[in-house]
């Protein structure tokens, strides 16, 4: 074969390790660690193959290409999409079932499909088509997602009861032309028990689940235990296929009696940990609206909740726990039921939810409406949007009108409050308003407790309150999520045993969950230690006195009857380890860290730039305790003229910044930290005590401080024994730390220059790079830096 022939070979597509018998992709070879993880595990970052199993966190929507046109939509949703590279990987063939499991699909229930391939989609994705897409999978963010062929014989199911989501939404009368739609759809298809089918009658769109599947008796009673062995080996799922004489029946009830003891056993008030004040507000609300409270006849009744807070800080298991302790009849609004393109029919669904409610009167009725926001948004340009958000305040108008509404309970849940329309938060319409915050560490403890109940462990109480002390920015779900994953860590260790959850499996979780609550504005704490700073103990000193000493020891704080440092601003020349300093602290104070430079608040739409500053104070307050760092904050908070008006969006954004150091709201627990070059710009508000309280002068280093550097920078490189330094300290005055490190890193470019197999660093070439290396603080920047220094001892 001839040297131009090879060049041409394309590369494997898959690579196979050794260590943990997996197929991974060649592209992610060098990110490849088996080290004792799963393959669910290793999907995290990259797709697995292990034991004909693709396990992946991937999943996309299928374009509709030209050869797919001509496919019918039921057989096209009944198709999964899977690289050809991936079936001799998995043993499969164009048209095989596949079992795909998933945390995100409804119910946690897997669901079976047609594996198609396909060859021009990027290696890995598996995709699916776009209907598909939207309405089996609830999210595409830590899929773990498990594709494997379905092996054994097909069991055929010969009566399957469906349950719609809203029983009375279905005419008993339209029931049998709806189930002649469902036999088409779901004929010759396989299904898992809890499976979701979306159908289509006459462009009115039907959500079912599949609340059991029988076979015939003499699959079920009459077969030999062997035949019963291996018809029920699919994968240790049972699935079921439907054929001609398959029977679809409707289940009445809406919840089977499982589902209901488990949900009171999950749902009780009593098991809800950190809510104590927040369930009596709620439960007063609603006892007064639902009469079972008994309130002055020229008492104004709110009937209206608004429920606030970040997605998975408990909201519906706050409002479904409340709700249990009622017999009052509860109904469920959820913006996708509402919404039609038929013009009326959206203000018609909507207004016949409270119909019902109203005709159950006098019995007590409670109305839940999902994320209000997506009916009632703060703005929109949709018409048919408008028309519903114009019929919901019409409603919440007749609440307090009509005598059978005087028994009728709404709660309404957002995630953020700020996109819900300000006409329907006035008072009148939602009338109680109820936030449900970032837990602090008292409440993390006890969700943590309440958590702990459901699982065997080995924690102790001290245990427990250090994790919820460490867990800054956990809401109710990440604490929930956190202790799950430690479940998985500690059954590895055991599979067959019920897992008992220690110490490290909490401390292995913590690498899995990303707090919500710094979700948007969370860094990656730079590896920088005290350690690694060479002198500058008086800087230390100022920031621990201002950050560790009111979070070690804050009953010295209210004993003397004082506040601690509010912020401290860190001046001086280029080069001084001033941002440096600031990773240290991100490192080693142990508290939420939020970094931000100047220019990154600066919006060219008006008012966007002081909105960043105000959410990120905001953010800041949720996450408590925390530091703000302000890298180059004359950017942003340089002085304003005597002439100026306050219209430019530097001065506005300094308004703000002011406005949320020192204004209304205090700034608990949280600690500012500037850094600047130029001091002399910055605008004198600022410097005032109650915003930043320390005035910290980092200087050139001193010979004791140079010395210290250059022990940190030497003790990583082989030096020659003619190094010597103190002749180093010497020739470097009025050197920057950097400056130091540009030194450094010169000798060995130096050195690297003579011999690419250099052993040691020798003093010549130290020599050659100090004479390179040539300060570059100027006597006059060293002279404002002075003169700052004093007038603001002065002052």
């Amino acid at each position: 074969m001839s040297r131009k022939s090879l060049s041409k070979k394309e590369p494997a597509l898959w690579y196979l390790c050794n260590s943990c018998n997996s197929n991974i992709f060649a592209k992610d070879r060098e990110q490849h660690s088996c080290t004792e993880q799963s393959s669910d595990e290793l999907a995290q970052n990259h797709t697995v193959v292990c034991n004909k199993r693709l396990s992946t966190n991937q999943l996309a929507e299928k374009p509709i290409t030209d050869d797919l046109k001509g496919i019918n939509s039921n057989k096209l949703n009944s198709l999964i999409f899977l690289h050809e590279s991936i079936f001799p990987l998995c043993d499969l063939v164009l048209g095989d079932y596949v079992l795909i499991s998933s945390s995100s699909l409804a119910q946690n229930a897997p669901i079976v499909r047609n594996a198609w391939p396909m060859s021009n989609a990027n290696q890995g994705i598996v995709c699916v088509s776009g209907e598909e897409f939207r309405t089996t999978w609830t999210s595409t963010i830590d899929l773990n997602l498990t594709i494997e062929k379905v092996s054994g014989d097909l069991i055929p199911a010969v009566r399957i009861t469906l349950q719609p989501e809203d029983s009375e939404t279905i005419d008993k009368n339209v029931w049998p032309d709806i189930k002649k739609v469902l036999f088409i759809q779901m004929k010759g298809n396989i299904y898992c028990k809890n499976n979701v089918i979306n159908v289509n009658f006459f462009n009115k769109q039907f959500k079912f689940t599949i609340k059991s599947l029988k076979s015939s008796p003499s699959t079920d009673e009459l077969q030999s235990l062997v035949d019963q062995f291996q018809t029920m080996q699919i994968n240790a799922e049972k699935c079921f296929l439907v054929t001609n004489s398959t029977t679809l029946d409707l289940h009445e009830s809406s919840i089977d009696e499982d589902e209901v003891s488990h949900s009171k056993t999950r749902s009780k008030l009593d098991q809800i940990g950190g809510m104590t004040d927040l369930i009596a507000q709620l439960k007063d609300c609603m006892n007064i609206a639902l009469g079972n409270t008994i309130a002055g006849s020229s008492f104004y009744v709110p009937r209206s909740v608004i429920l606030s807070g970040q997605s998975g800080s408990g909201k519906t298991l706050l409002c479904d726990a409340v709700i249990e302790q009622s017999d009052a009849l509860v109904l469920r609004i959820t913006a996708s039921e509402i919404f039609s393109k038929y013009f009326g029919e959206s203000e018609s669904k909507l207004l016949g939810y409270f119909e019902k409610a109203y005709k159950n009167y006098p019995n007590p009725s409670i109305i839940v409406i999902e994320e209000v926001s997506s009916i009632c948004p703060k703005e929109t340009k949709e018409e048919s949007s408008k028309r519903v958000q114009m019929a919901f305040l019409n409603i919440l108008d007749e609440i307090h009108l009509r005598k059978d509404a005087s028994r009728l309970f709404l709660v309404t849940t957002t995630a953020n409050l700020d996109n819900v329309n300000l006409a329907v938060r006035r008072y009148g319409r939602l009338d109680v308003e109820i936030e449900i915050p970032v837990p602090d560490p008292i409440v993390r403890e006890q969700i943590l407790l309440k958590q702990l109940e459901f699982v065997q462990h080995t924690l102790n109480e001290s245990d427990v309150k250090n994790i919820a002390n460490n867990s800054h920015g956990f809401i109710a779900s990440d604490l929930s999520n956190l202790v799950a994953k430690a479940a998985m860590h500690a059954s590895r260790k055991n599979p067959i045993a019920e897992p008992l959850i220690e110490l490290n499996d909490i401390q292995s979780a913590y690498c899995q969950v990303v707090p919500s609550a710094m979700k948007e504005v969370v860094i990656k704490c730079p590896n920088v230690k005290w350690s690694d700073i060479g002198g500058q103990d008086e800087l230390k000193l100022q920031l621990k006195q201002a950050i560790e000493w009111p979070l070690l020891h804050p009953e010295i704080f209210t004993r003397l009857g004082i506040q601690p440092p509010r912020g401290v601003l860190m001046f001086g020349p280029p080069g001084c380890s001033k941002t440096m300093i600031a990773k240290a602290l991100a490192t080693e104070s142990n508290v939420n860290f939020l970094s931000i430079k100047g220019p990154e608040l600066f919006s060219m739409w008006v008012g966007e730039s002081e909105r960043g500053v105000r959410d990120l104070f905001h953010k800041a307050r949720q996450v408590a305790p925390s530091i703000i760092f302000f890298d180059e904050i004359d950017a942003i908070g340089g002085e304003r003229s005597a002439s100026a008006s306050g219209s430019s969006v530097k001065e506005r954004v300094l308004t703000q910044l002011l406005t949320e150091m020192d204004g209304v709201n205090a700034l608990t627990n949280v600690t500012i930290v500037a850094a600047t070059n130029r001091p002399d710009l910055i605008d004198k508000a600022i410097m005032r005590p109650g915003r930043l309280d320390r005035i910290v002068y980092v200087r050139l280093p001193d010979d004791k401080t140079r010395r210290e550097i250059f022990r940190i920078k030497l003790s990583k490189m082989p030096l020659n024994d003619d190094v010597n330094i103190d002749s180093l300290v010497q020739r470097t005055d009025g050197y920057s730390g950097a400056e130091i490190q540009a030194i450094c890193q010169e000798a060995a470019m130096y050195a690297l220059e003579d011999d690419l197999n250099v052993k040691t660093i020798a003093w010549k070439y130290f020599d050659k790079a100090i004479t390179n290396v040539k300060p570059r603080t100027s006597s006059e920047l060293l002279k404002l830096y002075d003169d700052y220094l004093n007038e603001s001892l002065k002052a």
